[in-house]
């Protein structure tokens, strides 16, 4: 089966060509040769033999091209071995893949999934199809292993919240890269310990999404002493989407966006009285972090992702600084695709603007593997995030 994508955001002119068929697990590593060859005389094709990706889909999947499309993604930005496992629910009983029932039992789908250009020139990867819960840990863990492209960790993506520990922790002793999203599950504490101590690279989709507010802030750090201004930070002010009114739920984007500024700023959260979460920095000085709602904003936005970020300098340090330094800076998202950048000082005032891209999960990802974005920063962030939302949630 064929099928072309094209993206949301920007034309690909790329083919995905898929070919399943049921095998036993002990007949997988033969399959795979026998099926190249008989796949590299229809077209040609180039077979990368240094990956391993390992995706764990805890979804209740209802719908076949779910799992095709993010088993399209890893295919065509890290062509190799892919081994896709999902958790047996009632859902994914009947699941069709390409047309290819996939087994309720032990057997599984395997086949190749070739990925072509506009030059015609396909890259091929090798995949397996399973169900996780058809197998008990350790026999999982040896088919996988077994099938890893000697020399070359996988990358492990995890979709949904892992319901058994044991094969994630596992694999986390194997992996080299982990990709997961904070807003649809939480990694057991023994996997981040592991991840930690070896010094895995975490990507979290909810911190790529927040790529665009951290870019807006490094735009104007360019033009403008940022860090001078920091050191004189009186308090940072959020604008979020949610009732007014009510009580504030941020989402997971919002919170690693405050991890990021309170690693920037060098603090720590302090306590919470009001609306208004105190912070210390590393040196014992105090500013405040406080937040506000807004109900009418674009249904493109999620509730608790933000909409706006100020940034204002203590009066008593306004003497100090230079006629031309900014006094209040202030990023919003008037519009789910701009962001406007205002920068107060006493001179005046000017504005620019910047592009914003809601892109989705897998588009977020596919710009991560074209175009990078450093991760060295996240950890920090994730850990001052968690206490800042700990904080948040001790005082309700």
């Amino acid at each position: 089966m064929e099928r072309g994508g094209d993206g949301k955001a920007e034309i690909r002119l790329v083919k995905y060509r898929w070919a399943l068929f049921t095998t036993e697990p002990k007949d997988l590593r033969q399959f795979y040769e026998s099926h190249y060859r008989k796949m590299a005389q229809e077209q040609e094709v180039s077979r990368p033999l240094n990956s391993n990706t390992v995706i764990l889909d805890y979804r209740s999947v209802r719908n076949g091209q779910a799992v095709e499309e993010w088993a399209e993604l890893f295919a065509e930005c890290l062509p190799g071995r892919i081994a896709y496992f999902l958790s047996h629910s009632s859902e994914n009983e009947a699941l069709l893949l390409t047309q290819a029932k996939l087994p309720v039992s032990s057997k599984l789908l395997c086949g190749s999934l070739i990925v072509s250009g506009s030059d015609g020139r396909g890259k091929y990867s090798d995949i397996v199809v399973g169900l996780m819960d058809q197998f008990v840990p350790r026999a999982l863990l040896s088919l996988l292993r077994g099938q890893y492209q000697v020399g070359f960790p996988p990358t492990v993506v995890v979709l949904g919240t892992p319901s058994n520990p044991e094969i994630l922790r596992a694999l986390a002793l194997d992996a080299k890269a982990l990709f997961f999203s904070s807003r649809d599950s939480q990694l057991p504490h023994s996997v981040v310990d592991i991840l930690e101590e070896r010094g895995v690279d975490v990507v979290d989709l909810e911190w790529l999404r927040t790529s665009g507010w951290r870019a807006q802030l490094r735009n104007f750090s360019t033009q403008y002493d940022l860090s001078a201004m920091l050191s004189d930070i009186d308090r940072i002010e959020l604008l979020v989407r949610g009732e007014v009114g009510g009580r504030p739920v941020l989402s997971s984007c919002t919170t690693l966006f405050v991890g990021w500024l309170l690693s920037q700023l060098r603090s720590r959260v302090s306590s919470f009285h009001r609306g208004t979460v105190e912070c210390v920095t590393s040196v014992g000085r105090k500013w405040n972090l406080s937040f506000s709602l807004d109900d009418k904003a674009p249904a493109a936005i999620r509730m608790g992702d933000m909409l706006a970020v100020e940034l204002l300098v203590s009066e008593e340090n306004l003497s100090s600084r230079s006629f031309f330094s900014p006094r209040r800076v202030r990023i919003t998202l008037p519009e789910a695709g701009l962001f406007e950048t205002e920068v107060f000082t006493e001179d005046g005032s000017s504005c620019v603007t910047g592009t914003h891209r809601e892109l989705g999960a897998k588009e977020d990802l596919r710009r991560f593997f074209v175009r990078g974005d450093s991760t060295a920063s996240y950890p920090e962030a994730f850990i001052l995030g968690k206490e800042f939302s700990d904080l948040l949630s001790g005082a309700s």
